[in-house]
């Protein structure tokens, strides 16, 4: 939890807390958890209490409201959550979002106890990558592009050497001929041109 809302009244300590539980990234939204807490800051009770019916305390997270009544007695307990929750908001286009909230507190019922009290603040939440997916896209095509040349340079390759080792065949063939055989078939291509 992140406290981003901090109010000291009497010796009362209000606080409210605001995490990130959970971001989808197909849905570019986050999924967030709060809560409006109370705390005494003395060993002692200092007296505050509500009777009935209570006191209604107000938490608004990007601007939704969430008010909840409490019947309370600080001579018996240190802190007291007074509203809590979860929900989950939309993020900009581009995967950011910050939230605002504030929160309210009727005060107590006796002096000795805490005021009305509000405050505000903020939470940058952590964005959202949105280009992941087409970054991925991109990077699968340019590799399979790559290996595309890469196998053509190769079969360029093989088809060069098939080349050179045909060629050296022929010549190892021609060298391999008698000399007579050579002569003969000049002689003969010789009488065919004299005729």
């Amino acid at each position: 939890m992140t406290i981003i809302i901090a109010v000291t009244s009497g010796n009362y300590t209000h606080t409210l807390d605001l995490s990130v539980i959970g971001q989808d990234r197909a849905s570019n939204t986050s999924k967030l958890s709060w809560v409006y807490n109370i705390h005494r800051n003395t060993s002692a009770g200092d007296g505050a209490w509500a009777g009935s019916p209570g006191r209604t305390f107000t938490a608004t997270i990007d601007g939704v409201a969430d008010s909840e009544t409490k019947t309370f007695d600080f001579r018996a307990y240190a802190d007291l959550t007074t509203a809590s929750g979860t929900m989950v908001v939309g993020h900009n286009a581009d995967g950011t979002r910050a939230v605002g909230a504030s929160i309210y507190g009727p005060g107590s019922s006796v002096s000795a106890g805490f005021s009305i009290t509000s405050g505000s603040g903020a939470l940058v939440l952590p964005t959202i990558v949105r280009n992941r997916a087409k970054a991925g896209v991109a990077r699968r095509r340019g590799l399979r592009r790559h290996q595309q040349r890469m196998g053509a340079r190769t079969a360029l390759r093989r088809g060069r050497w098939r080349l050179a080792r045909n060629l050296a065949n022929v010549r190892g063939q021609a060298r391999a001929l008698p000399w007579r055989s050579l002569v003969a078939s000049n002689s003969l291509r010789q009488c065919r041109h004299d005729l």
